[in-house]
């Protein structure tokens, strides 16, 4: 499955892109820059489980950045433990069929 090319992030149109440098250039595989709204992913490296749980950690920093919370947290270690652990956990919350419903309720209009 392709990429999304965008998420919202607290109003915020941060674009997503696929970049084959990232673990060649022994980076990570996946990176966020908040200060251009940007997500990379690492291209071709990941397979579809990884790739997923690479982009909502990514996420997971934009909402870091855009709710002020990298202030919070001094130490880029502790920043990257939280967001580790919160988005593997929700990508198996979401992922979970016997969640269906909860997603549902989350994704239906007001």
């Amino acid at each position: 499955m392709m990429l999304p090319k965008g998420v919202k992030v607290i109003g915020k149109k941060y674009t997503i892109q696929s970049d084959d440098q990232l673990m060649r250039d022994g980076l990570a595989s996946g990176l966020c820059k908040p200060w251009q709204t940007e997500i990379r992913i690492a291209d071709g490296e990941l397979d579809p489980q990884q790739a997923r749980d690479c982009l909502i950690h990514e996420i997971f920093h934009a909402i870091f950045s855009e709710t002020a919370l990298t202030i919070d947290f001094k130490e880029d270690d502790d920043e990257e433990k939280i967001v580790r652990r919160m988005a593997t956990t929700w990508l198996a919350v979401m992922r979970d069929k016997d969640n269906s419903s909860v997603m549902k309720y989350l994704q239906a209009p007001d």
